[in-house]
């Protein structure tokens, strides 16, 4: 459709409606209102539906006749829904907050209010509308355009409706009375002017409810046919929902199926690489452990620990002080993984109680080990950094004599101390429980206990040396 702005309007007002069309059109922004641009034979809904959403913007005139029309009501839901900017052009008294159904689409809207006079503000409706649709109006005097006489609307092709005989030989036998008083008999007769007069009244107030009892009708029929037309695409949208519904439904069991049987083969090379992987463990910490000779230096639980790097509290040692795992000096609040990856139920196979730091590297080997938290905020101080495993936490967290003077040494340091038997918190391990949980020691009772992966706990970085 080749239009700037459909004109929206009650058939109340088309002396208002055709003056808009005439002073836009003038300036040079193309209009569409019906019924002037309605094909012959076309279907009045339809033609009224595309000619909406083909416009850049929608002129309501705006009247206490508009603002109970259906039509008009119907016409600016069309508008409303499909982002169509709509200027509202207030031609008489009705006020907004009266109609529940405009006021929600129209009250934060620019409105033009050219009551009592609709003529006056033409100037400011051609300058806003055309600048949104992009025609250049040249800024002049618009307010009392000479507007073409006003045709009657004609009436929408409506299913031909039963006449009534009776209606139509009585308005036939009103017209002969009346052309029999009007053109014969004895004209100086004011009564019977009088009477012929009444006559012709009563004819024109009879041919007046006859035409309004015919667009009735017409409103009717066009009301029918949409509702069957919203029925029908109704009833084709829950076809293709249902059709979808089906194909998704085979899709994901599909889908189930394969990720079951990718699933138990992942195990089955988790398992393996498990063994593997604790075996050169094995190898290389007892070849470690014999290559290493005397140190130069020694430590005890509670000591300060800053070499190489790597900065903390020991907390554990063995080889007469040689050897030991130290504390970070920090720590943090962390899910153990993502909800996303925890809905996923994998198992990551960190299953060792007494080695975080072999739970740690099987975490950063996977190619999804951002989802794991914890592990990487461990990992990023340091390589040789973990998230400690079970046993490795209830040593540093339940084992009062070694809790205290690792807290004191934190405390001399500056560094966040642990939480105390008693604290209503709790401490992830690397430790993995199931594809859902994961271990933790809570602080309250002093116990372990499993959590939800993707709850939130204290997380606390250890290191060896």
């Amino acid at each position: 459709m080749n239009h700037d702005v459909f004109i929206s309007y009650s058939s109340k007002n088309p002396e208002a409606a055709q003056a808009i069309c005439h002073v836009l059109e003038e300036n040079g922004i193309k209009c569409w209102m019906a019924p002037r641009d309605i094909p012959l034979g076309s279907k009045y809904a339809a033609v009224i539906s595309q000619a909406i959403k083909g416009s850049k913007a929608v002129v309501l005139v705006f009247s206490e006749q508009s603002a109970i029309s259906p039509w008009v009501e119907s016409e600016i839901n069309i508008a409303f829904s499909n982002h169509k900017p709509i200027f509202p052009y207030k031609i008489d008294k009705a006020v907004l907050e009266k109609y529940d159904e405009f006021y929600l689409m129209l009250n934060s809207r620019h409105w033009i209010d050219s009551y009592p006079d609709f003529r006056t503000r033409f100037d400011e409706l051609v300058q806003t509308v055309g600048k949104y649709v992009g025609v250049d109006v040249e800024k002049k005097s618009t307010s009392q355009p000479q507007v073409p006489p006003v045709p009657e609307p004609p009436v929408p092709p409506t299913p031909k409706p039963r006449r009534r005989w009776w209606l139509w030989a009585l308005i036939a036998v009103l017209a002969v009375a009346v052309g029999v008083g009007l053109f014969g008999g004895d004209r100086g007769k004011g009564s019977d002017l009088d009477i012929q007069q009444h006559q012709a009244d009563s004819l024109a107030q009879v041919i007046e409810a006859e035409r309004h009892r015919s667009d009735s009708l017409a409103l009717v029929a066009q009301h029918l046919e949409k509702e069957k037309s919203d029925r029908a695409e109704q009833e084709r949208i829950a076809k293709e929902k249902a059709e979808k519904e089906r194909i998704a439904k085979e899709k994901a069991e599909k889908e189930r199926i394969a990720k079951e049987k990718a699933e138990k083969d992942r195990i089955a090379q988790e398992q393996k690489a498990k063994a593997e992987a604790e075996r050169k463990a094995a190898e290389k910490a007892d070849a470690e452990r014999k290559a290493a000779q005397q140190a130069a230096k020694t430590y005890k639980v509670g000591d300060y620990y800053n070499e190489n790097g790597k900065e903390g509290v020991v907390f554990d040692v063995w080889d007469d002080g040689r050897h030991g795992k130290i504390v970070s000096l920090d720590q943090t609040t962390l899910q153990w993984c993502t909800l996303e990856q925890r809905d996923k139920e994998i198992v990551v196979g960190a299953d060792s109680k007494s080695n975080g730091k072999v739970n740690t590297d099987k975490v950063m080997a996977r190619g999804d080990s951002d989802q794991y938290s914890p592990f990487v905020w461990c990992h990023q101080k340091g390589k040789d950094w973990y998230l400690p495993a079970l046993d490795e936490l209830k040593l540093l967290l339940l084992n009062d004599s070694i809790h205290d003077v690792v807290n004191k040494t934190l405390a001399q340091k500056g560094g966040t101390k642990l939480y105390d038997k008693g604290e209503i918190e709790a401490y992830w391990s690397s430790t993995e429980c199931s594809e859902f949980d994961a271990w933790r020691v809570y602080m309250g009772n002093g116990l372990t206990y499993y959590d939800n992966k993707g709850n939130g706990n204290y997380v606390r970085a250890v290191s060896a040396f």
